[in-house]
C-alpha cells in the first residue's frame, strides 16, 4: 500500500499541469509553480526535486530567469511531455513533407 500524496505535492502537480499547458515553452519552474499554488518556496523546492526524481515531472530545458543567478530547469508533467514531444515530431514531419513537395 502506498502513502497518499501530500497537499504540497498535489498543489504543485496541479499547478504544473496548468502552467505547462498555457506556456509556449511547455513547462514551469518550481518558483512559478509555488507562486501559482500559494505554497512556501522552501517546501516547494524540495517537493519539486522529489517529483522530478520520482518521474512525475520531466525536465524540458534550462531557462534563464531574471531573479536567479543560474539557469532554472523548466519541467513538465511526465504525461504532458510525452504528448508534446509526439506533437512536435508530427509537426516537424508535416513541415518537411511540405518543403519537399515545394522543392520537387
Amino acid at each position: 500500500m502506498t502513502r497518499p500524496r501530500g497537499e504540497i505535492r498535489q498543489a504543485l502537480a496541479s499547478s504544473a499541469w496548468e502552467i505547462a499547458g498555457a506556456s509556449p515553452l511547455g513547462g514551469a519552474t518550481w518558483r512559478e509553480a509555488a507562486a501559482h499554488a500559494c505554497v512556501g518556496f522552501e517546501a516547494a523546492r524540495q517537493t519539486w526535486k522529489d517529483m522530478v526524481r520520482s518521474g512525475q515531472l520531466v525536465r524540458v530545458q534550462p531557462v534563464r530567469v531574471a531573479h536567479a543567478s543560474r539557469a532554472m530547469s523548466l519541467c513538465a508533467p511526465a504525461g504532458m511531455a510525452a504528448t508534446r514531444s509526439a506533437a512536435d515530431a508530427a509537426e516537424e514531419l508535416i513541415t518537411a513533407m511540405r518543403r519537399w513537395r515545394e522543392f520537387k
